[in-house]
């Protein structure tokens, strides 16, 4: 779970990490929903952000605002619309958050990631540059006092935000081997994404697959098919990196199958025009033809994604030929 979505933003933003972090956050059951309620939206939510963001809209409503619970219920809020892709309605409650005076330090760390997220989206580097750091420097602070494997896997992502990638692989090959024989099924997910983002950026092609079907293995063992969905994606673009198109076709077949499933309009619309891709870089041009004619140019909340923009403008030219 972490930084994602345009191409580069593909690899970079892909994973998402807040489901993580929600149990560094004091449970404070002193708010309209009860305990039994709050543990029914966060098992929801670890299983489908789409079913998670219906839950959410009541119980934000009837928690009081900046109480533990709705800080709790907001982090998952924030992740959800990440995961998504609803980048337009998440851009709307950072702007609101970072307009309050104070935040909680645990919560204030995922506010700046978030909008270091949107502003590389936006291609905007400063403030990316400003807000990634100022989450490292929390975090490290964090970390230092209280150790936490997830923590540095934070960490890890935001450096490889910053192309830091030796640092970023020397951290989680130290956590791979720390934590081997350790079942975490999310923990496991997050730890083979990096290391596969990392493998991406340096273009070892070899582990960047073998990193990519780890993070799907625990993908499946912590039982999110959203997740699942966007773990095939990643082994699809793996297979694709190396050449292997009938294997990235099988894979992307099964993410949008997922993404479908669960919802996911955007990731699935996605994957629907690499998956086009993949057919014609086979040489199946009839059949790519025929995918990308049923492909409509805009999707229902597509005007988010600048990647599905792009895709399809790509793809134009490239069948035209």
């Amino acid at each position: 779970m972490f930084f994602l979505k345009i191409q580069t933003k593909q690899v970079l933003f892909l994973t998402t990490f807040l489901p993580l972090f929600v149990y560094l956050l004091v449970p404070n059951y002193s708010n309209a929903a009860t305990y039994d309620e709050l543990a029914k939206i966060e098992k929801t939510c670890e299983s489908s952000p789409h079913q998670c963001l219906l839950l959410l809209d009541d119980a934000l409503a009837s928690s009081t605002v900046k109480s533990r619970q709705w800080y709790r219920l907001k982090l998952i809020q924030l992740d959800a619309l990440f995961t998504l892709q609803h980048f337009d309605k998440l851009s709307l409650e950072i702007e609101t958050l970072l307009s309050y005076n104070t935040l909680p330090i645990n919560f204030s760390i995922y506010v700046y990631i978030y909008y270091a997220k949107l502003s590389y989206g936006n291609k905007d580097i400063k403030p990316t540059r400003d807000y990634l750091d100022k989450a490292v420097s929390l975090l490290t602070q964090i970390n230092d006092k209280y150790q936490d494997p997830i923590r540095l896997i934070e960490i890890s992502n935001l450096q490889i935000a910053m192309k830091e990638y030796e640092k970023a692989k020397i951290t989680l090959l130290q956590l791979d081997q720390k934590f081997k024989k350790r079942y975490h099924p999310i923990f496991k997910r997050e730890l083979y994404a990096n290391l596969g983002h990392v493998a991406y950026f340096q273009d070892d092609k070899p582990l960047h697959i073998k990193y990519r079907k780890d993070s799907l293995k625990w993908a499946k063992a912590a039982k999110n098919k959203q997740q699942i969905g966007v773990a095939y994606n990643n082994v699809a673009l793996a297979y694709k990196k190396a050449g292997e198109y009938k294997n990235a076709e099988e894979s992307y077949i099964r993410a949008i199958n997922l993404a479908e499933g669960e919802k996911d309009v955007i990731n699935g619309s996605i994957s629907k025009l690499k998956l086009i891709e993949v057919i014609f870089l086979q040489g199946n041009v009839d059949k790519a033809l025929m995918i990308f004619n049923k492909v409509p140019s805009n999707v229902e909340g597509i005007n988010e994604s600048a990647e599905y923009n792009k895709l399809y403008k790509n793809l134009i030219l490239t069948l035209d030929q």
